[in-house]
């Protein structure tokens, strides 16, 4: 139990939306301003509480994580103020799309992604669940809430992104024509080999002799092999004729491997020197090595195209919500510059940030609870997005409709837009029960 407890209670953490955070104080110590709106993206507030609690969250995460080095640790701590501040401003525009369009979760889609987490933490009793509940600070309404928001989120990501990425038909078969040895089954050898022994007591020049001539007599045309080989073992220069089975590449010795590699079925190598004397080796058979068929692979390729373009459309996504959106920032210092993290990313950045899994509408294997265990990962809508491209859309395919289509939004359905002339903010008022809804917003100059 005290191992469940150490497991899901920092995992549960990490998905406890901000929504539920209690109302902040108007001043920490030393008369800090802890309430003050350090971002704002149409009715999205992110506070300075909210992001010293994220911050504070990624920081510890980092701290605890045995698999960076020191000046990895060093060189992400440093970023951490801006890596916060860019996740908010994707979940936010991200929310405040996903509010604008007709997209629902019901009831029972959430509690079969909790469900799921549970299946796959192992959590039987609603007590051991409850448990780990409360050693994260969450109630259950918290968690239904963060699973329906990012589910909302990853469908809107879904639709908007995803089902629009299109591979044609002379794209796949170009890929397919250009890189055969992808596609190719892998490829194994049956061998067998006889080694002329150095426990025999031989001279090394001598035993190498030996196993030339064993070599040229196995060779010759119509050689009975276990005639050969059993006369020489029974002078105890050499091992039998042994049967290695069915190979794959590597599975040997280099020397040996590659010897095998290249040789024809039916043919002997030439002696090679390796562990306990001389080896030569029989290629009897060998299967595999065929490039698969097209139809056998057309959905891997199209899953690894939509992979490679998804980063591309996801990060044009956000800057067309960007440019549709009323935002105001005023962020904590050591977080100016944010924006600039999502404009320089490299594809696979982040396509790898993508790949942690998100409550789904089908849980499966790396759910919200277990990857937010692994130090230093968040859960956002947009990973859920990049996880269903990356792994092959499994929680929801692109030819399924989601359960509610988005009407048509325009930049100006009621919400400013970045060419509105910006009114000041009013004083900010310590945030309402219930918090900012899990987004955040800043208080400052407008973009």
């Amino acid at each position: 139990m005290e191992s469940l407890k150490k497991a899901l209670a920092p995992a549960l953490l990490l998905l406890l939306p901000l929504a539920s955070s209690p109302p902040a104080r108007a001043a920490g110590e030393g008369g800090q301003e802890v309430n003050r709106i350090v971002l704002r993206v149409n009715d999205e507030i992110f506070t300075l509480f909210d992001y010293e609690l994220k911050k504070a969250r990624r920081s510890a995460a980092l701290l605890n994580d045995p698999s960076i080095s020191p000046s990895q640790r060093q060189e992400r701590m440093a970023a951490v103020g801006k890596e916060v501040m860019q996740e908010a401003l994707q979940d936010m525009l991200l929310q405040s799309q996903a509010k604008r369009s007709t997209i629902t979760v019901n009831d029972a889609e959430v509690e079969a992604s909790i469900a799921g987490v549970r299946r796959e933490q192992g959590i039987e009793s609603d007590e051991q669940f409850q448990l780990a509940l409360s050693q994260s600070g969450l109630t259950l309404e918290d968690l239904r809430s963060n699973f329906r928001q990012e589910m909302i989120t990853g469908r809107l990501v879904q639709k908007d992104v995803t089902a629009k990425i299109e591979v044609s038909e002379d794209e796949m078969r170009a890929y397919y024509r250009n890189n055969p040895d992808e596609f190719r089954t892998p490829e194994e050898r049956r061998l067998r080999e006889v080694i002329v022994l150095e426990a025999s007591g031989l001279p090394d020049g001598e035993l190498k002799k030996m196993a030339a001539k064993l070599h040229q007599e196995l060779s010759a045309p119509g050689a009975k092999a276990a005639e050969i080989v059993g006369r020489y073992q029974d002078q105890g220069y050499s091992s039998s004729l042994i049967d290695l089975g069915w190979l794959k590449k590597g599975e040997l010795e280099k020397s040996l491997s590659e010897a095998a590699w290249s040789l024809e079925v039916g043919r002997y190598a030439a002696p090679i020197k390796a562990r306990g004397g001389y080896h030569v080796v029989l290629l009897e058979e060998k299967r595999g090595g065929e490039v698969q068929a097209y139809a056998d692979v057309q959905n891997r390729i199209m899953m690894r195209e939509r992979q490679k373009r998804f980063g591309k459309e996801y990060r044009s996504y956000l800057a067309q919500l960007e440019k549709s959106s009323y935002i105001q920032e005023n962020p904590p210092a050591e977080s100016v510059g944010y924006r600039s993290l999502l404009a320089t990313a490299t594809e696979d950045d982040e396509l790898n940030a993508f790949r942690a899994p998100l409550p789904q509408d089908q849980p499966a294997a790396g759910t919200p609870v277990e990857e937010a265990a692994k130090p230093a990962t968040e859960s956002t809508a947009a990973a859920q997005a990049g996880q269903e491209t990356a792994q092959g859309l499994a929680a929801t395919p692109v030819t399924e409709p989601v359960d509610a289509t988005p009407r048509d939004v325009t930049p100006t359905d009621g919400v400013p837009t970045g060419d509105t002339p910006l009114a000041p903010l009013p004083p900010s008022p310590p945030p309402e029960e219930g918090g900012s809804g899990g987004s955040g917003g800043g208080g400052g100059g407008a973009r």
